[in-house]
């Protein structure tokens, strides 16, 4: 089982790192790499990943919207958001709209390998750094940035 993943990610120097970690991983395998918005679209058009790893932190209100979209028009593709913020208003929006995932950006690698894997097998997953801010759960582990 190898998992084919789009990084939709804003920040270069965070795609770079997720994008270098993921890679050691065998199970997972990075198709393509955009920094979200419109081009994120058009490599759908040219490649169907298992999952694409959404930025949620530039804009909210669009990246729910790109989510909707993408549930609509590629239904068999799973998302998991990321963002910086775990505020449950953000989290539950992102969920409504389809997203199957949800990271903060300060999760640990395992988490980040973890909720990839989670997902890939059809079900809903909140990483445990997300948890920690929302419930006050205890997350362990090495830091992913």
């Amino acid at each position: 089982m190898t998992v084919q993943i789009l990084l939709s990610l804003k920040h270069k120097d965070f795609r770079e790192t997720v994008r270098r970690l993921l890679a050691e991983d065998p199970t997972i395998e990075v198709v393509a790499v955009t920094d979200g918005g419109w081009t994120l679209l058009e490599i759908l058009c040219r490649v169907r990943p298992d999952l694409v790893l959404m930025d949620l932190d530039i804009s909210v209100r669009n990246s729910i919207f790109a989510i909707q979209r993408l549930e609509s028009e590629y239904p068999g593709i799973k998302v998991v958001a990321t963002s910086l913020f775990a505020e449950r208003q953000i989290v539950a929006a992102a969920f409504r709209a389809g997203a199957a995932g949800y990271l903060t950006k300060d999760c640990f690698y395992e988490d980040l390998i973890e909720t990839i894997q989670v997902v890939y097998r059809d079900r809903y997953h909140i990483g445990r750094c997300t948890k920690t801010v929302i419930y006050g759960l205890e997350g362990h582990g090495e830091l992913l940035l």
